[in-house]
């Protein structure tokens, strides 16, 4: 008979809490599983719950997103790529999600991907990777034969090469807020990705601008150029409540990607259809425009990277 809890009424059988205070869920089968951090609810706990107990079987794509979830190459996913990836996931568990994963081959995943891409390649694309991830985990782990996304082609992606003029750049400039026009100069003056624009906090504002690229954690100090100190200097005007953010809302937090990119397609969409640009553009226009060595200025860690962005044609020699 199991000995009866001495603290935590309240969670579900089999739910106790770490040290750090996440909850983990211990199947009869044994191990631990991952339901939610410390700051979970006792509604997020139970949904969670509910979901992985309701199709406990281990060859089912929930127990597998679980498995997935608690490893190291979860925890070393950017936040960005994990809540894309959490996007992914719906889809998958819609068509996978009654599935018995260790029946599916190659050619399941190929249809699903013919099927998908005709809605969106960026997104069936996407989703390949995460399956992958999440059967590559489980083939690691025992519960699957094999990886049936191992040999499954993505779509091509042609790149995106939109160079943002200096007008149409300006254009944006004028009928936007405040805290666009930050976001786009200091985007501008550093080159760097969005989601090191948006976690930008002030103690990274010293003598230089001290950035740890989110995407390669290659370590750099931007100069405080003159427009870029400027662009700074209008983010402390920024209206509402201080914040450890330079770009943050009125409550003084910082703002998502989600609610950023909303608010750039208001104010984008308000200018002509030949002259709108996506936020990303900005990157690569910053390294188009940089006259002097193009890694150095955008932190990519091999020339071959660093030239993808530079959107004007290489000057080669001839004989």
């Amino acid at each position: 008979m199991p000995r009866k809890r001495q603290t935590d009424h309240h969670l579900p059988p089999r739910v106790y809490r770490t040290k750090s205070g996440a909850y983990q869920y211990h199947p009869r089968s044994g191990g631990s599983i991952r339901l939610g951090g410390a700051k979970s609810s006792v509604g997020d706990i139970e949904r969670e719950y509910k979901r992985l107990t309701e199709r406990e079987n281990p060859s089912s794509l929930f127990f597998l997103i679980y498995i997935y979830k608690d490893t190291e190459a979860w925890e070393r996913l950017s936040p960005v790529t994990q809540h894309d990836y959490e996007q992914s996931e719906k889809v998958l568990i819609k068509v996978f999600g009654n599935a018995n994963m260790t029946a599916i081959s190659q050619p399941h995943v190929r249809q699903f991907m013919d099927a998908r891409g005709k809605q969106s390649r960026t997104r069936a694309n996407r989703e390949l990777a995460y399956l992958s991830n999440i059967c590559a985990a489980a083939f690691e782990r025992g519960l699957l034969l094999s990886n049936p996304c191992k040999a499954v082609k993505k779509f091509y992606e042609p790149p995106r090469n939109h160079y943002v003029e200096d007008a149409h750049y300006q254009a944006m400039l004028d009928i936007s807020p405040i805290m666009i026009q930050v976001a786009m100069e200091i985007g501008y003056c550093t080159g760097l990705r969005q989601t090191d624009v948006l976690n930008m906090a002030w103690s990274q504002v010293r003598d230089g601008l001290e950035i740890k690229l989110s995407k390669t954690g290659v370590d750099m100090i931007k100069e405080l150029s003159p427009r870029l100190q400027a662009a700074l200097n209008a983010a402390r005007k920024l209206p509402g409540l201080a914040s450890m953010y330079v770009l943050h809302n009125q409550q003084g937090q910082r703002y998502t990607r989600t609610g950023f990119n909303s608010t750039w397609r208001r104010y984008n969409q308000k200018l002509p259809e030949s002259m709108r640009f996506q936020y990303r553009d900005i990157r690569k226009k910053a390294i188009t425009d940089w006259e002097g060595e193009t890694k150095i200025f955008s932190g990519h860690k091999t020339d071959q990277m660093a030239a993808r962005y530079k959107l004007n044609p290489i000057k080669s020699p001839s004989h």
